[in-house]
């Protein structure tokens, strides 16, 4: 899978090339903004836009919902693919607490004009139930603005943009 530059001024394409065929497929229409992730293992896709926000597919590019919900149930929050990954039974994703009206996203994001103010919220892929694990109220340190988000057993780990460090969580499940 490939996707021009994601960019709020202009709308960029996603596509997927066959293999078998050497045809390249449309995935995804022109939208403006549109930027993907998949998860680490390859079994999720984390894909925004300027005017959809954020949407979560199985890696066979059907729209999450989880199992024991209604329809309605599709993330609830925005944030970039490259906040978010999949572990055990959940999602994760780092989601900007707030983003502030006059920023072009995905570009003021990308280009470091805007930093975000990360929640870290797990998303259960049976229930859809989100809990929010790690927030502002948690931190005993400065802000988190997580990229490049990791998991391994029960650890986090992540790009904090503020300081370009590397952080670990560990998660309490």
């Amino acid at each position: 899978m490939f996707f021009e530059k994601p960019s709020g001024f202009y709308e960029s394409r996603v596509f997927q090339f066959d293999l078998k065929t050497s045809l390249v497929n449309l995935v995804f229409a022109a939208q403006k903004g549109s930027f993907l992730n998949f998860s680490e293992d390859r079994n999720w896709l984390f894909k925004y836009s300027s005017l959809g926000g954020t949407a979560i597919f199985r890696n066979n590019l059907v729209l999450f919902i989880p199992e024991e919900a209604d329809a309605d149930a599709a993330a609830s929050f925005s944030t970039l693919p490259s906040k978010c990954n999949s572990w055990q039974t959940n999602l994760l994703c780092f989601v900007p607490d707030r983003i502030p009206s006059n920023v072009l996203m995905p570009d003021d994001y990308l280009t470091g004009r805007f930093h975000s103010v990360d929640t870290l919220r797990e998303i259960s892929l049976v229930t859809g139930v989100e809990n929010v694990v790690f927030g502002p109220k948690e931190n005993t340190f400065s802000s988190i603005d997580a990229k490049n988000v990791k998991v391994r057993e029960k650890r986090v780990y992540f790009i904090n943009r503020y300081d370009n460090a590397l952080y670990e969580l560990t998660l309490t499940k």
